[in-house]
């Protein structure tokens, strides 16, 4: 069906004449689902602004989170080096509770020589190595290195007497001292009791200490190596000053 001008504007005319027909032709004309178009924006509109509102929010939180992370890192960073200054200075400490216990044992061990060796030799006498004429003679004609020399000059004890066991012979204790007495002492000690027997010396290699290995104690006795052990020796030290708390009375004292 065809409409004409003046039929468009005869229905134009009645609506501005009846204006509540207005709002039913647009719903005649558009439906339900285009009128509601204008609200489908506004909400989206409205969603749209709360979703930049969380994610401004969510930026904010972000950069919280990595300042806090920054934060983190540097008290981690600042920890690590309060640790390892803490461990340095437990290293010194250690260092020299070991040297002072060191100097402690050997000490005891030297003034207490006669009752400690009395097991080993009979009118036992402390000497050091410019005692020693046959040593010093070859050192000075070089008959040994000057490494063995050295070696010999920094044994902890040296003890002249009479073998108290077997021939009675007169024999030269070359000991060396050590709290936890290990496979290094076993070395040393023999090396040096063995460059004293080559410049003519009956020496006896002696391990002196605390605490050994039972294996090990058993693998020195065979290797010809005498150890006198006083596990009442072990020391307890205060560990910030160094200084022994505890020192127990000796069974020779």
């Amino acid at each position: 069906m065809a409409y004409s001008v003046a039929d468009v504007e005869g229905f134009l005319r009645v609506l501005r004449e009846n204006p509540e027909w207005r709002d039913a032709v647009p719903r005649e004309v558009l439906g339900e689902e285009l009128l509601s178009l204008p609200d489908l924006v506004r909400q989206n509109s409205e969603d749209i602004r709360a979703l930049k509102e969380v994610v401004r929010q969510n930026s904010e939180d972000i950069r919280e989170l990595h300042a806090l992370v920054r934060q983190n890192s540097e008290d981690i960073r600042d920890l690590v080096r309060v640790t390892q200054r803490h461990e340095t200075w437990l290293t010194k400490i250690d260092g020299r509770l070991e040297s002072a216990e060191g100097r402690l044992s050997e000490t005891r061990w030297r003034e207490r020589f006669s009752g400690r060796f009395g097991g080993l030799v009979r009118r036992a006498r402390l000497v050091s190595p410019r005692d020693l004429e046959l040593f010093e003679d070859a050192d000075d004609h070089e008959r040994i290195t000057e490494a063995e020399a050295d070696a010999v000059r920094r044994l902890d004890i040296l003890i002249e007497g009479t073998r108290k066991r077997g021939t009675r012979e007169e024999v030269l204790l070359a000991v060396e001292v050590s709290n936890t007495i290990d496979r290094k002492d076993m070395s040393r000690v023999s090396a040096r009791a063995a460059t004293l027997r080559k410049v003519g010396y009956n020496a006896i290699p002696v391990l002196a200490g605390a605490r050994m290995d039972a294996s090990l104690k058993a693998e020195a006795e065979r290797a010809g190596i005498e150890v006198v052990l006083t596990p009442g020796d072990i020391l307890e030290f205060d560990p910030l000053t160094g200084a022994p708390i505890q020192l127990p009375a000796d069974d020779d004292e």
